[in-house]
């Protein structure tokens, strides 16, 4: 059941961590996908501005050059009308057919809608009504005085070299509107005799119904309202019919100037131009009447006239435009999205794979560089390219010396070539190789070592190094020297002591007998001594090496069973093959923390002053996963500096910290660790919130192999605080726990200042 809970939290931290790390990757990468996005999106709408201000300008000019074309021809037709021989022909009395001649003209041309004579008091003597396309004369009861007309006003007063031009407007019958409208320019001049005298006036109405239309066609393919407004800010034509002309014919305030007040500023100083305000796009362009260069040989009268064309986009057409861009963006935007977020999730989760597989290799590393065994790794051709820290130690070479030389550099001289050959012939065809090896140091000191080489195989199950793990067995080998050499003494000084006992006299046989039945007892507490100290050894060796080969053995060949029967095994046969690679496991970390337990020694080593501090921020770094799983709260005091063995007092922080991170209730653990200082010692506490212990177990517990908890609540050996007790009292130092079940621990221990 434990199991399992830790399993789901587990689970539940590395989707924590994976949702972090989804958002610390997603969140940028969507942001960034915005602001490109936006930049594209805003891009795209400036290109179909550009677009369409190209067009409505294009539009624009159309209409100006076709407005233009229009004023041109009339001003051709206008020579002809207002050469004074040719009216001076009409107005006089030989023409006979005048009438007929004009009514031909209006036939011929139609766009004129009236054509009309005039005497010199305003009275109309002829008229030529163009009538939707029949011309006729108008019958002379019909004919009209338009004295009281502004133009004929205009016109009684101009000399003989002008022509009358009037603005855009809609023509007038009998002081009414003529419907429907009929928006025209009138042309007049007045004519003279041979002697200067006025002798009448020619008025002719130009129908400007064709020039508004072609404008409003003209405009019809532009997204555009295409208009054209005078110079008083009054719609000619406009973008809805019914405010066309109506300054005339409605509401002189229903006008261009007054819906748009503040585009028609800027519109009315400036002769073209293009801008966008709150209410659109517009685009504009000014057309001036009669003020080329063709009329030079023509003076015209007319006020300060000229039209406005202007092309309004409102602004919710752009808005719509915009809009569309933004649709069109919208499908990759959603498919960016979700790549992005499938993206990061992906990489969250490979980033948090990483960095479990970093941490296990960073375990796994440390475990090999700090290992109290020699660890060797060699190319094909016998190169080092790795070797840990006890390999320093151990030969006294540095790494960097060693790092592409052979182990060769190591040979003493004293075993024989052959041994060599035996060790290549083995691992060159994938065996591993057990042997000892009589090498030298850097210093030229003999030692032997115990070594196992393994070769390393890829997934091709080629061979591409060799390992070599090795233990310094020198001590080893000179006890079993000396035990020799005791042994060989001890024989002698029996022979000798039996020969000296020979040679007493009978007198002394009872003597004799007693002491050689003394002599009978020591041989054999020698021998069971000298078994003892053997058996001790080899049981050393064995834990070492024989003990841990055949567990690795037994694990190995039964994780290759469970690979290749899992689909054939039922769960109690799984249970029973979990329950085997648990047994082994523990009997290998047993032995291991027995002989580190056994290696607790600092009787020949030289003590250092050592900062407590950065030892315990080591021991911190090496538990920073178990810190991080179980949200731990680490609060660590002043530490002072001591004597002693590094590696130890690592090993004494680790194993009390480590004891009060796994033995933690259900909330979060708060472990407090600091110093006090007493007369000869420090007084070091580490205090936990944790499960804690009955008091009458407070001394049990340094025992070696002595737990309160079976292995299915808590894991370990029962070793690894009486590894503490040993380091602490080879310091110097005392050790002890204060503690009430179910509140916490605080352990207690001093060393030496």
């Amino acid at each position: 059941m434990s199991i399992k809970t830790n399993s789901n939290s587990e689970e539940k931290i590395s989707f924590s961590i994976s949702l972090q790390n989804f958002f610390h990757i997603f969140i940028p990468l969507f942001f960034l996908m915005l602001v490109i996005f936006a930049f594209v999106y805003w891009s795209n709408i400036k290109a179909e501005m550009i677009v369409l201000k190209k067009q409505e300008a294009s539009t624009t000019n159309l209409q100006y050059r076709q407005l233009n074309s229009e004023i041109n021809s009339l001003f051709k037709q206008l020579q002809i009308f207002m050469d004074d021989s040719f009216i001076e022909y009409f107005l006089s009395d030989q023409n006979i057919n005048l009438q007929q001649d004009l009514l031909h003209l209006s036939k011929a041309n139609t766009n004129y809608d009236q054509i009309r004579l005039l005497d010199i008091h305003g009275k109309e003597s002829l008229r030529i009504n163009f009538n939707n396309g029949k011309p006729f004369i108008v019958p002379k009861d019909q004919l009209q005085d338009k004295k009281d007309r502004f133009y004929f006003k205009i016109l009684s007063e101009l000399g003989s070299n002008y022509i009358y031009v009037s603005v855009l407007d809609l023509n007038i019958e009998n002081n009414q509107i003529e419907k429907p409208l009929k928006p025209v320019i009138r042309f007049g001049k007045a004519y003279f005799n041979n002697h200067g005298d006025r002798i009448g006036y020619f008025i002719l109405n130009y129908s400007a119904k064709k020039i508004l239309d072609q404008f409003s066609e003209t405009g019809i393919t532009s997204i555009g309202n295409h208009m054209l407004v005078n110079q008083n800010g009054y719609w000619l034509r406009s973008d809805t019919p019914e405010n066309d002309w109506s300054f005339i014919t409605a509401d002189p305030d229903v006008s261009f100037k007054n819906k748009f007040r503040f585009e028609w500023d800027k519109i009315n100083k400036e002769d073209a131009g293009q801008f966008e305000t709150n209410n659109g796009l517009f685009t504009f362009k000014t057309v001036h009447l009669f003020e080329s260069d063709n009329y030079n040989s023509i003076s015209f009268y007319r006020d300060e006239y000229y039209w406005k064309i202007v092309s309004f986009i409102p602004r919710h057409m752009l808005a719509h435009i915009r809009k569309g861009v933004l649709e069109s963006f919208a499908p990759l935007l959603i498919f960016l999205s979700a790549v992005i977020c499938i993206g990061s999730w992906l990489l969250a989760w490979l980033q948090l794979q990483k960095k479990s597989r970093d941490v296990q290799l960073k375990k796994l590393s440390l475990a090999v560089q700090q290992s109290p065994v020699t660890v060797v790794i060699t190319n094909t051709k016998g190169n080092i390219e790795y070797a840990n820290q006890t390999f320093e130690k151990s030969t006294g070479y540095k790494l960097s010396e060693v790092m592409g030389e052979n182990p060769r550099i190591l040979k003493s001289g004293t075993m024989p070539e052959s041994y060599y050959k035996e060790l290549w012939d083995t691992i060159s065809v994938g065996n591993i190789w057990k042997g000892e090896f009589h090498n030298k140091k850097k210093s030229g000191e003999l030692f032997w070592e115990a070594t196992t080489i393994s070769p390393i195989r890829n997934k091709k199950d080629q061979i591409t190094h060799f390992l070599a793990v090795k233990e310094d067995i020198t001590v080893r080998k000179q006890m079993e020297e000396e035990l020799r050499r005791a042994n060989d003494e001890l024989e002698n000084k029996v022979e000798q002591r039996t020969a000296q006992l020979q040679e007493i006299n009978a007198s002394l046989e009872l003597e004799i007998k007693k002491h050689k039945s003394t002599e009978k007892k020591l041989k054999e507490k020698q021998e069971a001594l000298r078994r003892s100290n053997k058996d001790l050894e080899e049981f050393a060796y064995i834990a070492s090496h024989d003990l841990n080969e055949p567990l690795r053995k037994i694990s190995s060949f039964i994780k290759l069973f469970e690979l290749n029967m899992k689909d054939k095994m039922d769960d109690d046969a799984k249970n029973y093959m979990n329950f085997i690679l648990s047994g082994t496991e523990r009997m290998r970390n047993l032995i291991t923390e027995l002989l580190r337990y056994s290696r607790v020694n600092i009787k020949d080593k030289k003590l250092k002053t050592i900062s407590t501090d950065f030892t315990v921020s080591n021991a911190l770094s090496n538990l920073e996963l178990m810190v991080f799983e179980s949200k731990a709260e680490i609060i660590k005091g002043t530490l002072p500096k001591v004597k002693g063995d590094e590696t130890q007092l690592l090993q004494l922080f680790q194993n009390l910290i480590g004891n009060a991170l796994k033995y933690r209730n259900s909330a979060p653990p708060r472990i407090e660790i600091g110093a006090n200082e007493e007369k000869d010692n420090w007084l070091f506490y580490v205090k936990d919130n944790g499960i804690g212990l009955d008091p009458q177990y407070a001394e049990k517990i340094f025992l070696i192999f002595q737990r309160l908890h079976t292995r299915n609540e808590y894991s370990g050996t029962g070793i690894g605080l009486a590894i503490c007790k040993k380091i602490v009292e080879q310091h110097g130092g005392k050790i002890w726990v204060e503690s009430q079940k179910g509140e916490g621990a605080t352990f207690f221990f001093t060393l030496k200042k």
